[in-house]
C-alpha cells in the first residue's frame, strides 16, 4: 500500500471487521513503521498487557524448576538404596 489508508479503512481494520485481503495491506502498512496510521488504529485496538502473563509464566518456571530438583534429588537416594540393598553375585533374591 503506497497511500495511507483511509480512516474508514482503518477503523474496520480496528473493529475486525476487513476481509483478509485489507487486514493484510493495513498491517503490512502498519509494519512499515507508519506512526499516523499506528495512532489511528491504536483507538479501536485493545490494549494488550503481557506483564502479569510474563510474571505468571516465570512462577510457574520458577516452581517447576524446585520440584525438578527435588524429584532428581529423590531418585538418587532411591537410586543409591537400590544398588545398596541389592543381593551379591550368585545368591538369589
Amino acid at each position: 500500500m503506497d497511500r495511507h489508508p483511509n480512516r474508514k479503512l482503518l477503523s474496520r481494520f480496528g473493529f475486525g471487521r476487513l476481509h483478509r485481503r485489507g487486514n493484510q495491506e493495513v498491517v503490512r502498512h502498519l509494519l512499515v513503521g507508519c506512526e499516523e496510521c499506528q495512532q489511528v488504529t491504536s483507538r479501536y485496538l485493545p490494549v494488550l498487557e503481557y506483564g502479569a502473563a510474563f510474571d505468571r509464566a516465570q512462577g510457574e518456571v520458577e516452581r517447576r524448576q524446585i520440584e525438578l530438583i527435588a524429584e532428581r534429588a529423590e531418585a538418587g537416594e532411591l537410586l543409591g538404596s537400590c544398588w545398596h540393598s541389592r543381593p551379591s553375585v550368585g545368591t538369589s533374591w
